[in-house]
């Protein structure tokens, strides 16, 4: 997983933990599509998910299995920054983080800056197609959503948060070249429940 795209300026830092799930996603077999390392039960179904909560992090998601977390020290342009990025492999990719800044970015010029860069960033490094894009609202913190169908035909549905110095990220990566309706409905509502389920606490 390279890291090494952060680079000019700190909108980088939000490319970070996407570009380690989305090549993740596009290297490996998707779980109940043509293989993987799933094995059934709650993790195909809407059911039975639980509710993951990071102390720490301050938020909580709602998930199929337990993910595993990696931590990493980051060079921003402000200071040092470190990262918590979490992750989930069944039938798809849930993966959700946190990023500690040195200084608060919170304030509308900027968010939009570092929103509009982290939608044309990803574009570029997955040679994505957009295919949905808005601003949201977490507890009255600035978001934006993105839908994006990459390079291998994979969707990635991604939300961003700005939290003060903080940043969210919570991303649903399935298959969608090639896969039946059914399944991708199927797919439609996890993603949907996955990612509504982010609170913060």
């Amino acid at each position: 997983m390279k890291l090494n795209y952060i680079a000019r300026f700190s909108l980088l830092l939000f490319i970070l933990v996407s570009g380690v799930e989305y090549c993740s996603a596009q290297s490996k077999p998707v779980p109940g599509v043509g293989g993987g390392t799933g094995s059934g039960g709650a993790e195909h179904s809407l059911n039975g998910w639980k509710e993951f909560t990071s102390e720490e992090g301050r938020f909580s998601v709602s998930l199929p299995g337990v993910p595993k977390e990696i931590v990493r020290e980051i060079e921003s342009p402000f200071g040092k920054a470190q990262g918590h990025y979490f992750n989930l492999s069944t039938f798809a990719d849930f993966g959700f983080s946190y990023t500690n800044l040195p200084v608060d970015i919170e304030n509308p010029e900027t968010a939009k800056k570092l929103l509009d860069h982290t939608r044309d960033s990803m574009l570029v490094r997955f040679k994505g197609k957009l295919l949905e894009e808005k601003d949201i609202i977490l507890d009255g913190h600035p978001g934006r959503f993105f839908k994006i169908e990459l390079a291998s035909g994979d969707i990635a549905r991604h939300k961003v948060f700005i939290v003060g110095s903080r940043t969210y990220q919570v991303v649903f990566i399935s298959k969608g070249r090639g896969v039946p309706s059914t399944i991708l409905g199927f797919h439609e509502s996890a993603a949907t429940k996955f990612l509504n389920s982010c609170k913060l606490r």
